[in-house]
């Protein structure tokens, strides 16, 4: 039996990882947003991992590698989770 959690965005309930306490779920993913607004996504660069931030920028998409991102104006930070994929997870509850 797993574990169970709130996500500290929408309070759904969520599988729950020691490794990954404060992660969203996955419903949000789509919302993420960076410090200035403009729509963020994040993927592993290839099949052997790796992390990229893809940023839409005056419609067109920048290639980065930040994980800072914002959720409803609640600041996250996304990166490679460790068995692959991307986790993003609430670094302050401060809106």
């Amino acid at each position: 039996m797993s574990t169970m959690k709130l996500c500290p965005i929408c309070t759904k309930q969520m599988h729950y990882s020691e490794r990954y306490p404060n992660s969203i779920c996955g419903a949000h993913y789509e919302e993420c947003v960076d410090s200035h607004g403009n729509r963020v996504t994040f993927e592993n660069e290839d099949e052997f991992g790796g992390f990229a931030s893809y940023h839409t920028l005056e419609n067109k998409i920048v290639k980065r590698n930040d994980g800072t991102c914002f959720v409803r104006g609640i600041k996250c930070s996304a990166g490679e989770a460790r068995m692959g994929g991307i986790v993003i997870q609430v670094v302050s509850i401060t809106r």
